[in-house]
């Protein structure tokens, strides 16, 4: 009976000690709230992560990144400098990405969805420098890249594939509101002269020819246009705020940079499509996004690009083909997309036929 009394006695002092062994993660409160985050996303798809004891998330130096893991001492540090510089999107998904290495165990992936875009937020690019994609991580997309950060047999997308045209062109549903065919220059002469260093002229009845000095940009956003095209600013407001229309106009880049660039906010821009324009240069800025359209592009002839606007949706087309999509708009709405032209090294210059502006 004694032996047994012993024998009870230590193992509840193992059990015991077994108990204890689990330490406590030890996470700065700045970034408990991606480790709750991530959690809960794993919770609601029945996913129990192990090895969270004594893991440790703290600010300190992440030889150049943004966060680094290492996954022999169980810990992430995320560099206290350059998280001051990324937006709100941006930390969640540098969390989740190093989450993925540590509690996942996923290594990196670098292959992309057919439209382009990343397939998996456990990219990267210092494995593949030749990649001419960089992530955006906002509405629709954020749902599936934590899908895919969990299974990576994530279905692939509807928005991702080539086919994807939710807003086809149909004539009979769109009326006309306001347009420019740029027949004489007198109306535009108070925008215009918003660019003192801009050359102007009409060469020819219905179009704009303009030249930029070297290393100096050109750029419209939807309410420039709209201005362009004579709206008064009363009716353009009022037509900013409607939640379908649709806004065409056609270029023709003569030399220079073209970029059509969406921004969410003021932390990102990420380019659609381009005319010579190296993405690999722009890696620097960590948030540059760029699709492999650049073959719908036409050089030395007039390109049409029209922003459909449905609800809270957005799509851009190049010459009739899908490019973009998404359902993320701050308050400043169809400003976020950007039509910009530079003379990065040498001087740029390009035609407009016209813009139009249409309800839906």
């Amino acid at each position: 009976m004694k032996n047994r009394t012993l024998l009870f006695f230590i193992l509840s002092i193992l059990c015991f000690s077994c108990s204890k062994e689990y330490i406590e993660p030890v996470i700065d409160s700045d970034l408990q709230t991606y480790y709750d985050s991530f959690l809960k996303e794993a919770q609601s798809r029945n996913i129990t992560i192990s090895g969270t004891g004594g893991f440790v998330l703290k600010f300190g130096s992440a030889n150049g990144g943004i966060a680094r893991t290492y996954p022999a001492e169980n810990k992430i540090v995320v560099d206290s400098v350059r998280w001051k510089d990324v937006s709100a999107s941006e930390r969640e998904f540098t969390m989740f990405h190093e989450f993925g290495h540590l509690f996942l165990k996923r290594g990196h992936n670098i292959r992309t969805l057919p439209n382009g875009e990343f397939k998996s937020m456990m990219l990267t690019y210092e494995a593949n420098s030749n990649v001419e994609s960089i992530h955006l991580y906002l509405g629709v997309r954020r749902k599936y890249y934590i899908d895919e950060l969990f299974d990576e047999n994530t279905a692939i997308p509807e928005w991702a594939n080539l086919q994807f045209d939710p807003f086809p062109l149909t004539s009979s549903t769109r009326k006309l509101v306001a347009s420019q065919d740029f027949d004489e220059s007198k109306e535009l002469s108070t925008y215009l002269d918003q660019f003192p260093n801009t050359q102007f002229k009409i060469p020819e009845k219905g179009i704009l020819n303009v030249k930029l000095p070297k290393g100096d940009g050109f750029s419209l956003v939807p309410d420039k246009i709209m201005e362009m095209a004579s709206v008064l600013p009363a009716k353009r407001n009022d037509f900013m705020k409607s939640n379908n229309y649709e806004i065409e106009f056609r270029y023709r880049l003569k030399s220079g940079t073209f970029k059509y660039l969406y921004s969410p906010n003021i932390y990102q821009n990420y380019a659609i499509f381009s005319h010579t324009f190296n993405p690999i240069s722009y890696r620097v800025l960590s948030s540059f996004f760029y699709f492999r359209f650049s073959n719908y592009t036409i050089n030395n002839d007039f390109n049409t690009i029209r922003l459909v606007r449905k609800g809270d949706f957005w799509s851009v087309y190049l010459n009739d083909k899908h490019l973009f999509y998404t359902d993320v708009w701050s308050a400043d709405q169809a400003n976020q997309l950007i039509f910009a032209i530079a003379g990065d090294e040498e001087n740029a210059e390009f035609d407009l036929d016209y813009f139009r502006l249409y309800e839906l």
